[in-house]
């Protein structure tokens, strides 16, 4: 079978290509101990073992997520998670202190910790990278802070300027930025979306505007004409849900399908409608059960999206993988101290 390459760049080549489906092993019943004694410990340790949750959350997916028969592996270590995460709760704890002495500074003291963005997300985006690995090559994650301050600083403070009208640039901004500047190992990944990508991201937040605008208009008709009002919140909460899994597929779709890794090609295939049907059943699930289905809801993602994803491959993905192997031995390139400051990025 073959692939041509999107249209818009630089060079068009047609490539013989092998697909190679993403493959998720998860079990709700498996998660579900995972997950409570995550929460159990959590809490005994008044929120301590936060951090080896995250890792072990994160082994699980890793672990049930395969691709060729390999699986992919979380490496982090998790005191260099709890690290970073009292790094941040002492800035903020020292934020607390000093705007309660001096509160006219409270907002000078934001607006630092706003410019310090771009460190806490590179930073942030290096860890999970970089203890990420698949057939024992680590992800990688490289750029400069002054890159990620036009995203992260320059291009927020824009939208505030233009009352959030510039968002889907934004939106692409940042999908080309997390993409352009990860790799694995040496191979760098490149979002090749050269055939207008603004308009293409404008597009799809229009469409799920106007989709939303329409179910929220229906709803208020219900309401104020025929007197449904649970006719019209139903209208009005589909409204949302379809919009949001419209924005979800169509981004989603639309930055894999066109994220390269050398000659090899992610495609993603998410359908509008059942996503949605999951967010709202998943999203109902979780109400009526206090929160004990959230195992059940994350194993029902995750299968979905991953069922959706495949790697086109140039070639035997194992020789590529080999010659990564030799290529990243060879830069001698070591795991550096990094610890993780997410702070819910």
């Amino acid at each position: 079978m073959s692939y041509e390459e999107p249209q818009g760049a630089s060079q068009l080549t047609v490539y013989p290509f092998q697909a190679l489906p993403f493959e998720f092993t998860g079990r709700a019943d498996e998660y579900f101990k995972v997950w409570i004694v995550n929460i159990v410990l959590t809490v005994i340790t008044l929120g301590v073992y936060s951090a080896w949750a995250k890792v072990r959350n994160k082994q699980y997916f890793y672990g049930n997520t395969r691709l060729q028969q390999a699986s992919f592996e979380y490496l982090a270590n998790p005191l260099m998670i709890l690290k970073g995460r009292g790094m941040v709760l002492g800035v903020f704890v020292i934020f607390g202190a000093i705007s309660s002495v001096y509160p006219f500074i409270e907002g000078t003291l934001w607006f630092l910790f706003f410019l310090a963005t771009p460190w806490l997300v590179v930073r942030a985006l290096e860890f999970r990278a970089r203890n990420t690995s698949h057939r024992h090559i680590r992800f990688a994650f490289q750029a400069t802070y002054r890159e990620a301050g036009v995203v992260y600083v320059l291009w927020p403070l824009l939208l505030v300027l233009l009352l959030g009208l510039a968002y889907p640039y934004f939106s692409y901004l940042q999908h080309r930025f997390v993409v352009n500047h990860s790799g694995f190992g040496t191979t760098p990944f490149e979002l090749k979306l050269n055939d207008n990508p603004v308009r293409r991201f404008y597009g799809v937040y229009i469409a799920a505007a106007c989709l939303a605008m329409l179910f929220t208009m229906m709803g208020m008709v219900a309401v104020s004409v025929l007197g449904l009002s649970m006719t019209g919140f139903m209208c009005i909460a589909m409204g949302v849900f379809l919009a949001m899994a419209y924005i979800q597929t169509h981004i989603a779709n639309l930055v894999w399908s066109h994220t390269w890794l050398g000659n090899h090609r992610l495609e993603s295939t998410l359908a509008t409608e059942q996503m949605a049907w999951l967010y709202f059943s998943n999203a109902l699930a979780v109400v009526l059960t206090v929160g004990l289905l959230i195992p059940w809801a994350s194993i029902r993602m995750t299968r979905y999206r991953l069922a959706k994803l495949t790697l086109w491959v140039e070639g035997n993905l194992d020789e590529f993988a080999a010659s990564e192997s030799q290529a990243v031995t060879a830069t001698g390139e070591e795991l550096a101290g990094f610890f993780d400051v997410e702070a819910g990025l």
